[in-house]
């Protein structure tokens, strides 16, 4: 009688671990509450950047609960259903969605894909933006953000992304609804409520005249590195444009033809001590089109009573018709040269 327990106990081990064994065939498993599973068929290691391996898993499909295949381990990357809709990605093609029963019903063709949210997905064409398709695949609203992402209460965060100079990107944000109405503007976000600001130390070449600008009554200033120009009366002139302010209209500037040098004298900054500045709440109107601080992702300033707007703001300047460049004689330990002309 021990000798035939002894047997089934044997036998019993080693079917158990003939499961085992074959259950280790595949790598990454995630068990879904139908009894699939998505499992990847290939692991490799590859060496880390900074030491180590990372791990690497190809030849994603789908197990049904007998352990047949029902979607063939083709895929990069294969991710549980989320309102019928499973997001699959295949190499070389882009992603896609299956269907409640593993089919193809959205064809590989995205650059990028979110899952399905509310009935919409966030996904992403070949020329780069953004728009949301509904279960079928038909586009529900239309391709036009640089990102978008999950609605949630009938809301999603969408982005719109712009050029600045040296090739940054410079992200708005805002929000739409479901028919892809915009609800909240895309804007630049501040989390400040004030900003350290310092007195430039840097030349200022206005069409070939250069001024020291420590003694400039309105001296150009410095945020995180970044320039501002003071939109004083003079300033502006010196610049070749208007400058008006009423509470009705805020802050309006206009190109004009003629050049008046900026005011001197009675500059009480002084170098490295940093000052206070806030954020300007109200509207910059340049040549009719009007802008307000969530327009610009270096933000508009208010500081001692001058609004001061930022040398870096592409169209701002362009429509100013301003040619703003930077340049330096000596190393980093001489002043460089902020240099403003009118083209």
């Amino acid at each position: 009688m021990k000798k035939a327990f002894s047997l089934l106990l044997a036998l019993a081990l080693f079917c158990s671990l003939s499961v085992h064994a074959e259950d280790e065939a595949y790598y990454n498993e995630t068990v879904l509450p139908d009894g699939c599973k998505i499992v990847y068929t290939e692991h490799r290691l590859i060496a880390a950047p900074r030491g180590g391996t990372v791990d690497i898993y190809d030849k994603c499909g789908v197990l049904a609960p007998d352990g047949t295949f029902i979607v063939e381990p083709i895929y990069k990357s294969i991710t549980p259903p989320v309102e019928g809709r499973a997001l699959f990605y295949v190499t070389d093609k882009g992603y896609g969605f299956f269907d409640e029963n593993w089919n193809v019903v959205i064809p590989a063709q995205y650059y990028s894909a979110q899952n399905f949210s509310e009935g919409l997905a966030a996904v992403g064409n070949a020329q780069w933006t953004v728009g949301y398709i509904d279960r079928d695949g038909n586009t529900a609203i239309p391709f036009q953000y640089s990102n978008g992402f999950a609605f949630e209460n009938g809301l999603a965060v969408v982005w719109s992304a712009e050029e600045g100079y040296n090739l940054n990107v410079f992200v708005r944000e805002g929000t739409i609804d479901r028919e892809g109405n915009v609800v909240e503007p895309l804007t630049f976000r501040f989390e400040e409520d004030t900003f350290d600001v310092l007195l430039s130390e840097n030349l200022i070449d206005i069409n070939g005249t250069v001024y020291k600008n420590d003694s400039l009554t309105y001296p150009f200033i410095n945020y995180l590195g970044y320039s501002y120009i003071p939109l004083t009366y003079g300033t502006c002139r010196a610049l070749g444009f208007s400058c008006d302010w009423s509470a009705e209209t805020g802050l309006v500037l206009k190109t004009e033809p003629d050049f008046r040098a900026p005011e001197q004298g009675g500059n009480t900054m002084r170098h490295g001590v940093y000052g206070k500045a806030a954020l300007y709440g109200g509207t910059l109107t340049i040549d009719g089109k009007t802008y307000t601080a969530g327009d610009f992702y270096y933000p508009l300033l208010s500081y001692r009573g001058v609004v001061y707007f930022p040398v870096l703001y592409r169209e701002g300047m362009e429509r100013l018709r301003i040619n703003y460049s930077f340049k330096r004689d000596g190393d980093y330990t001489t002043p460089g040269y902020m240099v403003f002309e009118r083209n």
